[in-house]
Formats: C-alpha cells, sequence, structure tokens
C-alpha cells in the first residue's frame, strides 16, 4: 500500500510538473505574440495625409499629446461643457413672417 501511495504522489507531481510547463509556453508564446504584433504595427504606420512620416516631429508631439492620461479627461470635461451651454441656448421660436 505504501507503494501505490508513492506512486500517486509521483503521479500528482508529474501533472503539476506538465501544467506549469504549459503555463510557462503560453506565457512565452503570448510575449512572442505580442512583440510580433508590434513589430507588424510599426511596419504598417505609413504617411500620414501622404506628407507626415511616422518619426515627424509634429505627429510624434501629437501622439504624445493624445496618449497623455490628462486628455481623455479634458475630453470628458469639454463635452460636458459643451452639453450645458446646448441647454441653456433658448431658440427662436417665433415666426418672423
Amino acid at each position: 500500500m505504501g507503494s501505490e501511495e508513492g506512486s500517486v504522489d509521483v503521479d500528482n507531481q508529474d501533472q503539476n510538473n506538465r501544467s506549469k510547463k504549459k503555463t510557462d509556453f503560453n506565457l512565452s508564446e503570448s510575449v512572442r505574440i505580442g512583440q510580433q504584433a508590434e513589430e507588424e504595427a510599426e511596419e504598417d504606420l505609413g504617411n500620414s495625409l501622404f506628407i507626415f512620416s511616422p518619426t515627424n516631429p509634429l505627429r510624434e508631439f501629437l501622439r504624445n499629446f493624445i496618449m497623455n492620461s490628462y486628455f481623455a479627461g479634458f475630453i470628458y470635461h469639454m463635452i460636458a461643457l459643451n452639453s450645458m451651454l446646448l441647454s441653456l441656448d433658448e431658440p427662436q421660436l417665433a415666426d418672423a413672417y
């Protein structure tokens, strides 16, 4: 009976090692796929408006400006302000004729 318990423990350890290897493989595979996707995305960058190359200083500045964490908040505040101003606007309902 002792040898059966020993073989069960060995089987459990073997299964744990296999599942760990699968996880390690999946993580390394996903990292490789992510790097490949980034390289393909860089290759797909063309000239914006057929004028600005991907390394153009104006294009890089605008990309950094938009990717800033405060940009989305600024846009949301501008949308809210515009909505409030539209609600305060009084349309002209009287006919001029």
